[in-house]
């Protein structure tokens, strides 16, 4: 090893990330390289590096995926290799849209090489320049004025079908900033403009947002392409799934998602990034655990929660708390969902051991979030409950006690002579002005005993069917505001309330493709006495857990739509 000496021309230290402004101090720091599967996009740019145009090309496919973090990699490698690039910055001004410091710095240094880029690219910067020229705007009228740019760019250039592509995602992102669309099948042709030169494009991507919560059928050959056309990319594998859900194809569905994670774990597994840094890991596989319950798969549910659970947590990327608020419940992030979504299987298909069990484990901790704490415990009450047998006799004694005392506190709080409208009182106001006193006071707080209240109502309803007490399960059923249809089924079946039984589990048993409601359907039929209407219920669900049961034990990928039958193992490899 050569010896150490002082910092010279010759061996001196290069000037790091942080040198070219604070917009660099934050996103990638690893150099980028070519990857397979991004995508199909034609989108040429005035470098005189070759390379640097396929890492911008390379970021723009990323871009289509909402790969966001390697997209923003990608044009800095393209930056590195050609610093007089303004693309590429334009590129990472794009990939940090939500984050208004970083974007504005970064327009800014497209703008210093916007001279040295084409009449066509210019166009591109500009309206990045315009959209971050005045924050201080309504959003909805910035957002206005990026269409009218991207539409002059389609004037100009029409061949130019990146422009038709970004004006078709920018259409449907503006409606959720109160830009209205006025007509989803105009975007659809925009979409099919640019499909008509490059029939795999990653704009089918776009086509799936666009009829998600409008006419899903209407993605279909959206949803059988998009994963194909970006194969390495998890979102667009994890996309179609939203149409097959929502057309309760939860097989599809979980094939799609199932292929989403193995890309991301071949991801994680070459790339050394946490699982929770990768844009909408967590959510795709909890959505994934919902579609396992749908099909019965319980035990795989559950373990899938676990997992998540057991991930790496990271203050930034994975934690139970809002990063801004410690003591709130977040809502992202593998612990949260994981938690959720156990709870939520183990519920559904009455795993109450294994609540009891996993109440006393990391899976199910203690928190210090007020609504993680309220539903460890009503679910753990529950699962004691309803772990035993139902009569009076055998029911924990000191569970009624408990149950009974657990709103006390809250309760208290409210009425007691120092609780939140005490100030009220003291003035000697009327009882109108007291009540609304503490009312206003105790707002900020409902979020945290609403939860309590309805798990406690939840448990309660359990002890008045054990004691077949029909008149209290109604009451507080009514109450129970998180229970689920199925499980109040089984309570009024258990009081002899047989027709209100049948009327839930009916209305349950509606959502087609989910094995556990239309079993508690035939159940409820059967022992409701109705045997010629529980034994047909029984039929069907015989049939659709056949029909499932290939599908369950392996997922494979079977219909017209796909070239051949495989499962969504190979598709990483």
């Amino acid at each position: 090893m050569p010896k150490s000496g002082p910092v010279n021309s010759q061996n001196k230290v290069l000037k790091g990330h942080s040198y070219h402004g604070e917009a660099f101090n934050e996103g990638p720091r690893q150099s980028a390289y070519l990857m397979k599967g991004m995508g199909r996009v034609r989108f040429s740019i005035t470098t005189s590096v070759q390379e640097a145009q396929l890492f911008f090309t390379q970021g723009v496919a990323q871009l289509h995926g909402f790969w966001f973090f390697e997209a923003e990699r990608s044009f800095r490698q393209a930056a590195m290799l050609d610093p007089d690039c303004a693309m590429a910055y334009w590129g990472m001004t794009v990939a940090n849209r939500n984050n208004a410091e970083r974007a504005q710095g970064f327009i800014e240094e497209a703008k210093k090489r916007k001279d040295k880029a084409s009449k066509r690219e210019q166009l591109w910067i500009d309206s990045e320049i315009n959209y971050w020229a005045d924050t201080k705007k309504a959003k909805k009228d910035r957002r206005r004025k990026m269409v009218r740019d991207l539409e002059a760019i389609i004037y100009e250039y029409p061949n130019d079908i990146e422009a038709k592509a970004f004006l078709a995602v920018w259409i449907w992102q503006s409606a959720r900033e109160g830009l209205p669309i006025n007509s989803h099948g105009a975007v659809t042709s925009l979409i099919e403009d640019v499909l008509d030169v490059e029939p795999m494009h990653p704009c089918h991507h776009f086509r799936i947002h666009l009829w998600d919560n409008e006419k899903p059928a209407r993605a279909l050959a959206s949803a059988a392409r998009c994963g194909q056309g970006s194969s390495g990319i998890a979102h667009m594998w994890h996309m179609p799934g939203h149409i097959y859900s929502k057309l309760k194809r939860y097989h599809d569905s979980a094939w799609q998602q199932e292929a989403s994670a193995r890309v991301d774990h071949a991801h994680m597994m070459r790339d050394r990034v946490l699982p929770d840094q990768i844009h909408n890991f967590a959510h795709n596989n909890e959505w994934l655990t919902r579609n396992l319950n749908h099909l019965g798969r319980a035990n795989d549910a559950v373990a899938l929660a676990r997992n998540m659970i057991e991930l790496p947590r990271h203050p930034k990327y994975n934690s139970l708390a809002k990063p801004d608020a410690p003591t709130e419940y977040g809502k992202r992030g593998s612990a949260r969902y994981g938690r959720t979504r156990l709870l939520e299987t183990l519920l559904r298909y009455e795993m109450w051991d294994e609540i009891i069990s996993a109440s006393q484990t990391v899976y199910l901790e203690k928190t210090t979030k007020p609504r993680g704490t309220s539903q460890a415990l009503g679910r753990r009450r529950h699962g004691t409950l309803r772990a035993w047998p139902r009569g009076k006799r055998h029911r924990d004694p000191g569970q009624a006690r408990r149950t009974q005392a657990a709103p006390r506190g809250h309760e208290a709080r409210s009425r007691g002579p120092k609780g939140p409208g005490a100030d009220a009182l003291d003035g000697e106001k009327n009882d109108k002005e007291a009540k609304k006193a503490r009312t206003d006071a105790m707002k900020p707080f409902d979020g945290r005993i609403k939860p309590i209240d309805q798990f406690r109502a939840e448990l309660l309803a359990c002890q008045a069917a054990a004691d077949e007490d029909g008149d209290e399960l109604k009451k507080q059923i009514d109450k129970a505001g998180k229970m689920s249809r199925e499980r109040k089924s089984q309570l009024h079946l258990q009081v002899g309330n047989n027709k209100e039984a049948v009327k839930l589990a009916s209305q349950s048993a509606r959502g087609e493709g989910q094995v556990q409601p239309l079993a508690n359907y035939a159940d409820i039929l059967w022992r409701s006495g109705g045997e010629k209407g529980g034994y047909r219920a029984v039929q069907k669900t015989a049939r659709d857990l056949r029909a499932l049961r290939h599908r369950a034990r392996r997922l494979p990928a079977t219909g017209t739509h796909r070239r051949e039958t495989r499962p969504a193992g190979r598709l990483a490899r």
